[in-house]
């Protein structure tokens, strides 16, 4: 059972936890764990995917971040018709780095200014 560790506004730096639902003025997001998935070719590194469960009205979808290859970029995600961008590591908006536990969730149409 997962407990609402706050409600949140669009563009600001946000601390997550697992299983910690924050609410969004259109969506709530829960952190879920990591997943590893392995390189190519038996390649002794692997990329670490950063799980996240978005509920929206009437739909729950999984989005995932991952710095894969080195490049860090925000996720797309859509929700109730609407395009988001997760970030972690760097958030643009904020023009600076974030802290492990940190995310920037902003409306794509917002991120795109």
């Amino acid at each position: 059972m997962s407990s609402i560790s706050g409600k949140a506004e669009y563009g600001e730096k946000v601390k997550y936890e697992l299983n910690k639902a924050i609410e969004f003025p259109d969506f709530t997001l829960k952190y879920t764990g990591t997943a590893k998935t392995p390189g190519p070719n038996g390649a002794k590194w692997s990329i670490t995917d950063y799980n996240f469960e978005v509920t929206g009205k009437g739909e729950t979808k999984v989005v995932s971040w991952s710095s894969g290859m080195g490049v860090i970029g925000p996720n797309v995600f859509e929700v109730n018709g609407k395009k988001y961008m997760l970030e972690m590591s760097k958030a643009k908006k904020l023009e600076g780095w974030l802290r492990d536990d940190e995310i920037v969730i902003t409306p794509d149409s917002e991120y795109r200014k």
